[in-house]
């Protein structure tokens, strides 16, 4: 296919799948464009067939094409998925484009899509290329499947170079990239009022972005901690398929040679370093519970295994009714083989996450010479675990096996041999009370718990014994 462009008109050509039977297969090829392939296509927006070759924008010697889209789809149709969201059908295209601007600059580009709709959405000219526009990019209007290709920046902050991008859009789903310039909009040029904290990755504000109408969360990475654009976008794009009710939601990105921005949702409560103080016994417990699973979820539960590497209180957001979201995946990254003692770390953050919420105290000092770790560890030595209990708790008269459980498993989780530490699976079942005498998928015991009350069932599953090591204590 060969195809001219001309200034700021759009091509875009669409390869449409509809609605046909579970039995049929559909196949078609155009090495050419001839005449009686006209009634093939349906046409919008003055796109023909003419002269051997789809003209997919208006006729450039008789239309004014300035800001103009097209669209081309095949007349056929047929099923990709059911209602529920079952597979029917699998496909695959292959194209050859030969590309060349007939004037400077030329247009946005083209694109090949799928799509559930033929007509032409209004106002979908310069970079929308005809697929969306502005109010439904990024909902579930148009759940789309397209390969564009953008032949010149469409704004000062896109991509260089020559950039392909592969847009899974059941745009409701994924993460979106969004333009620098609507991020510092949404943020007022990222000003102080709207800061909502500072973290050893960056700041995070406050914003409210109008094309998605809604108040989000945006963390403005720093310059220490950015790498690479491809390596960023790859585990963007991972991080964006991760779903569980204890995760906060990634909704979109940003990343050019000045930025790198993380979009998320917003939660109005803040986070849980700021509400410590005031949360009963049980919310707490539902807490660790939640970001216990969010972890397992992660570690264990998700295609891409990823690592979260910065567990603590104030990357977990509270929603209203005091359910835990763990957020901030800005550092995550994809498990490796043999990457194993990170995934330790993890469960090294999180056991001195769950010590800062039963202990209400900064998790570096809680005196003048001891971690909190080895504070901990100390009063367990000293017979006296129940003493660290944060102690507005104690007023509440908690149930004290459940607290020392959850110590004791805090404890475990930071064994001074990483290869010693749980599962997060383990873990889990642990605070649930669930855990038998050997995991249900065969997953080997490990060796820290002992003088552990038989009542507790997690003998075999906790062998061996538990002596304080010291204060010094390493990930």
């Amino acid at each position: 296919m060969v195809h001219s462009l001309s200034s700021y008109d759009v091509l875009l050509i669409l390869t449409f799948l509809g609605l046909l039977t579970e039995i049929t297969t559909l196949q078609f090829s155009y090495p050419t464009f001839k005449s009686n392939n006209s009634v093939d296509f349906n046409y919008a927006a003055g796109s023909n067939l003419d002269g051997g070759t789809l003209q997919v924008k208006p006729d450039a010697t008789t239309f004014n094409i300035t800001n103009r889209s097209g669209r081309v789809t095949y007349k056929e149709t047929f099923s990709l998925w059911k209602k529920k969201g079952s597979i029917v059908a699998s496909f695959n295209t292959t194209f050859i484009l030969n590309i060349y601007p007939f004037t400077r600059p030329g247009d946005e580009g083209l694109a090949f899509i799928l799509a559930n709709d033929r007509a032409l959405p209004d106002s979908s000219n310069g970079m929308w290329l005809g697929i969306v526009n502005q109010f439904e990019n990024g909902t579930s209007v148009a759940p789309i499947v397209a390969v564009e290709f953008d032949t010149r920046k469409s704004f000062p902050d896109d991509l260089d170079d020559n950039d392909l991008e592969l847009t899974l859009a059941d745009s409701a789903r994924g993460p979106h990239k969004f333009k620098c310039k609507d991020l510092k909009f949404a943020t007022s040029n990222f000003s102080l009022k709207n800061k909502l904290g500072q973290g050893g990755f960056g700041a995070v504000y406050k914003g409210y972005l109008k094309q998605i109408d809604r108040e989000v969360a945006i963390k403005r990475v720093s310059k220490e901690a950015r790498q690479g654009e491809q390596e960023f976008i790859a585990e963007v794009k991972t991080i964006g398929r991760l779903s569980h009710r204890n995760l906060v939601r990634l909704i979109g990105w940003c990343f050019d040679k000045m930025e790198l921005l993380l979009v998320y949702e917003f939660f109005p409560k803040g986070s849980l370093d700021k509400l410590i103080f005031i949360l009963s016994w049980e919310r707490r417990l539902n807490i660790i519970h939640g970001v216990a699973s969010a972890l397992e979820y992660i570690h264990e539960g998700c295609n891409d295994k990823v690592l979260h590497r910065d567990v603590k209180a104030s990357n977990v957001m509270l929603e209203n009714e005091y359910n835990a979201k763990l957020g901030d995946f800005g550092m995550a990254r994809v498990i490796r083989h043999g990457q194993r003692a990170s995934v330790e770390t993890d469960m090294y953050s999180f056991e001195v996450f769950i010590m800062e919420l039963v202990c209400t105290r900064r998790p570096m000092r809680c005196d003048e010479y001891e971690s909190l770790v080895g504070w901990v560890w100390g009063m367990y030595g000293s017979g006296r675990v129940l003493d660290a209990v944060d102690v507005r708790l104690v007023g509440e008269g908690v149930n004290e096996e459940r607290v020392e459980r959850v110590l004791l498993l805090g404890l475990i989780c930071c064994h001074p041999k990483p290869k010693e530490r749980p599962s997060m699976r383990i873990a889990l079942r642990v605070l649930v009370r669930e855990a038998p005498a050997r995991s249900a998928d065969g997953e080997a015991s490990f060796r820290v718990a002992g003088g552990i009350p038989s009542c507790w069932g997690l003998h075999g599953l906790l062998g061996g014994s538990l002596k304080p090591w010291g204060t010094t204590i390493s990930k």
